[in-house]
């Protein structure tokens, strides 16, 4: 899958661990394509979910989460992971449609009071794609 293991930060104990043996990882890959276990390899569908675990599930305001302040999600959702997730969204869209990612603080603003914050992709609220200035 052609997905950056960095799209999901806080959740590498979900993920093999990159320095096992080789021999080791490859048994494990093929018991994942069988039923008898519980490993699978990660697939595009799988991608949103995963995203979704990372972000605040709500906050004070429900349409905003901010993440200028020190925290849990301010300390993993950076400009660069926002920029890294809507490349992915980008190159993936025909297999993963965005609204998958419904209900998820993935839009980044900036505030009336100049704070940076995601804004909640609802259906119900138009995106409006312009050119970014420089």
């Amino acid at each position: 899958l052609d997905c950056p293991q960095s799209l999901f930060p806080g959740l590498e104990g979900e993920f093999l661990d990159k320095n096992i043996d080789r021999s080791v990882f490859d048994g494990l890959k093929s018991a994942a394509t069988g039923t008898e276990t519980r490993l699978r390899s990660l697939s595009p569908s799988d991608v949103p979910g995963l995203v979704c675990r990372i972000l605040p599930h709500q906050s004070i305001d429900s349409r905003v989460a901010y993440v200028d302040t020190p925290s849990h999600i301010g300390n993993m959702v950076t400009d660069s992971w926002i920029a890294e997730l809507w490349q992915w969204i980008s190159k993936h869209h025909q297999d993963v449609p965005v609204s998958l990612f419904e209900g998820s603080f993935i839009l980044p603003v900036t505030s009336s009071e100049g704070r940076k914050v995601l804004r909640k992709l609802t259906a119900d609220q138009p995106l409006i794609f312009t050119e970014l200035p420089g």
